[in-house]
């Protein structure tokens, strides 16, 4: 699918209950926004070693209980009790797990990851689609709580001692996790996409808003945008000798639909 401009995507809201059945992935579109309910699993490089390389495969319990692959490191803590929390998850960069892929799926039967973007539509053509598998990315950064209060409990731990907090195998009960968005369809299409959270103020970088207009046109990049703020938002500033200013902020819906239309 070939991408002209906003109007040309429908960004449906979509929940996963996992596991996710292939009915479910095969009706997700590009740019979907995706929430998940139900078990998934964290598997980062040293686990990916553990089944991939060293053939350990994954442990059943975790096999039985879902389908879903997030790649990210967890923050968590212990209770007085000895039971874990999970609070918030850093996502990781998926490109990093390179050709792993295709093996993780045979191995582990997985058929949604989850990470932080970075795919290259012959990476997913190659490693993906000929598994039924698709890709969810993470939106922007600084999620990490908002996805840790969707986390009900741990349910079980793998290879803690051996790996750590980061790299252990943490299988985790969530609901309503997310946003995330599809990155590409069940036959392999991904196309570059840009989402900008924004109050539609310019008060800073080296490129003005119509060249970077400009430039996203000329790259054939789509742009979505979600307003930040509202109409009566206040930024407090604190200055010398105990003297706070308030600023009105109010957001600018009129540059960000410009940004979109003309994208």
């Amino acid at each position: 699918m070939t991408i002209a401009r906003l109007d040309d995507v429908t960004m449906d809201e979509v929940t996963l209950t996992t596991p996710v059945s292939d009915a479910d992935i095969a009706r997700l579109k590009l740019g979907d926004v995706v929430y998940l309910d139900g078990i998934l699993y964290t598997a980062r490089e040293s686990v990916y070693r553990k089944v991939v390389d060293e053939g350990r495969g994954l442990p059943e319990s975790v096999s039985a209980l879902t389908n879903v692959n997030f790649h990210c490191s967890p923050a968590a803590s212990v209770r007085p009790d000895g039971t874990y929390a999970v609070e918030a998850v850093t996502a990781t960069a998926s490109f990093r797990f390179g050709k792993s892929m295709s093996r993780w799926f045979e191995k582990t039967g997985a058929k949604v990851i989850v990470g932080k973007a970075g795919l290259t539509e012959t990476a997913y053509r190659e490693w993906y689609v000929p598994h039924g598998a698709v890709y969810l990315t993470t939106v922007g950064y600084g999620l990490g709580a908002t996805y840790g209060r969707s986390i009900k409990r741990v349910v079980e731990v793998h290879w803690l001692r051996e790996l750590g907090i980061a790299q252990a195998l943490w299988v985790l009960e969530v609901e309503r996790l997310g946003p995330f968005l599809v990155e590409g369809d069940r036959e392999g299409s991904r196309e570059s996409l840009l989402l900008v959270l924004s109050d539609g103020a310019q008060d800073g970088g080296r490129v003005k808003l119509a060249d970077a207009i400009g430039l996203a046109r000329k790259a054939k990049v789509p742009v979505f945008t979600a307003l930040l703020g509202t109409a009566a938002g206040v930024v407090q500033v604190p200055h010398i000798g105990g003297f706070v200013e308030r600023i009105q902020v109010p957001p600018n819906p009129a540059a960000l639909r410009s940004v979109a239309g003309q994208t």
